[in-house]
């Protein structure tokens, strides 16, 4: 660390500066509140977003392309733009109760799809709902028992159902509600899974014939010779063309990618894992409850960052946000981020700790400069806010013998007390 001398500071106007300007800062908030009942892996924390009443089963969970949080409450879609934020009704079924299947925005975020799954015989809608302002609501397909909803890169929309007897299959969205939906996969057995899609691969989770559990994917190839009356592809080609990515007791209820890392939740064990690209799966996080068991923890929905989703790049590397319920005390949406590495006072592009880091806090406060990179790094006197006291604090440290700023400091790591 370098520490320069009290001759090497130009001139004593800059702590006269901070002093004058001192009932003119302004403070920026650091900290946010939040207990979940959810548990994630070491370089990862967990906050609530929100919490409803245990008698309400959260249907679908989703990101908006304006970055707002999008869920069904059991009555309505809901849209909020932050935890602090109340959430506003979106769309209201015509025929409660519904239990809803899925959320998912439209590629150009011009809408939102609905899947609803109701009791009897009746089809069973998913709804258009406008996010732009133009038109309203309408069925854009019926499919029953319908479960979850996937693009490929083509904009195509793909959904997986319970719609012929005990058989499940994934159909190609028409946006006809009468006409019947193309068939693309069949012959998938047990039970109607989630599906994900990247990089020219549809994935899809069920039970396999063996009696275990398989994650598999489709080619952009085998979709394509798929689409057609008649044309349908055998679930069983996946295996025989070896595209199991993971194979496991128990199935998973919801699947979201974030970069290349698949994350799968498991709703009967109380997991979330992480899946690599070549099949590895890790422990993410889980819902342990205090009276032992756990929780159950359905949908996913995740926030791209700027960074990749790994620990130490904080808020730049996105979101996972997770529904999970005891159904007795607890139903919550958890916001699951990275934690933020940095050594408190280094925001200057040098590698030092010298009078340049006071220059650029001062700078971002008065002057219009950009923000301090991380910005928690500026926060010297770990007060939570970023104002004219951090500075005024790193130059009584390294100019008047003035207190060490607290860890992390010494060793780049996480804030101790967030």
């Amino acid at each position: 660390m370098s520490h320069p001398s009290p001759r090497s500071i130009p001139t004593v106007s800059l702590l006269a500066f901070a002093v004058i300007a001192a009932s003119l800062a302004p403070r920026i908030a650091l900290r946010a509140a939040g207990e979940p009942h959810l548990q994630v892996e070491p370089g990862f924390q967990a906050r609530l977003f929100r919490s409803f009443s245990p008698s309400q089963f959260v249907g679908g969970l989703t990101l908006l392309a304006d970055g707002r949080l999008a869920a069904f409450d059991g009555t309505s879609v809901v849209v909020a733009a932050d935890s602090g934020a109340p959430f506003e009704p979106l769309y209201t079924p015509p025929d409660a109760p519904v239990f809803g299947s899925f959320l998912r925005p439209s590629p150009d975020g011009a809408a939102l799809y609905f899947g609803l799954t109701r009791t009897g015989e009746n089809p069973h809608d998913i709804y258009r709902i406008p996010l732009d302002g133009a038109g309203e609501t309408k069925s854009a397909d019926r499919i029953r028992f319908n479960f979850d909803m996937t693009f490929d890169d083509a904009g195509r929309a793909f959904i997986s159902a319970l719609e012929a007897g005990n058989e499940n299959r994934i159909y190609l969205l028409d946006g006809d509600p009468v006409k019947p939906s193309d068939t693309v996969i069949v012959g998938i057995p047990v039970y109607s899974g989630p599906m994900a899609y990247r990089a020219g691969r549809l994935y899809y989770a069920t039970a396999s014939p063996a009696g275990g559990n398989q994650v598999v994917y489709f080619t952009d190839a085998q979709i394509e010779a798929g689409i057609g009356e008649g044309k349908e592809i055998q679930f069983i080609e996946a295996a025989t063309l070896n595209q199991i990515l993971v194979e496991r007791d128990g199935g998973y209820f919801n699947l979201a990618f974030l970069g290349d890392d698949l994350y799968a939740s498991d709703s009967f064990a109380g997991v979330i894992e992480r899946i690599l690209s070549d099949g590895t799966r890790l422990p993410f996080a889980s819902a342990p409850l205090p009276s032992g068991g756990n929780g159950s923890v359905t949908f996913l929905a995740v926030r791209p960052g700027v960074r990749p989703f790994l620990a130490g790049n904080g808020p730049e590397g996105g979101a996972i946000f997770v529904s999970l319920t005891d159904f007795v005390s607890f139903n919550e949406i958890v916001e699951i981020s990275a934690e933020l590495h940095f050594r408190r006072g280094y925001v200057s592009p040098d590698p030092d700790l010298d009078l340049a880091d006071a220059v650029t806090i001062l700078d971002y406060l008065f002057l219009g400069g950009g923000e301090p990179k991380p910005l928690a790094a500026a926060d010297l006197n770990d007060d939570a806010a970023v104002d004219i006291s951090d500075p005024v604090f790193l130059l009584d440290y390294l100019f008047t013998g003035g207190p060490e700023p607290p860890e992390p400091f010494q060793v780049r790591g996480s804030d101790p007390t967030p």
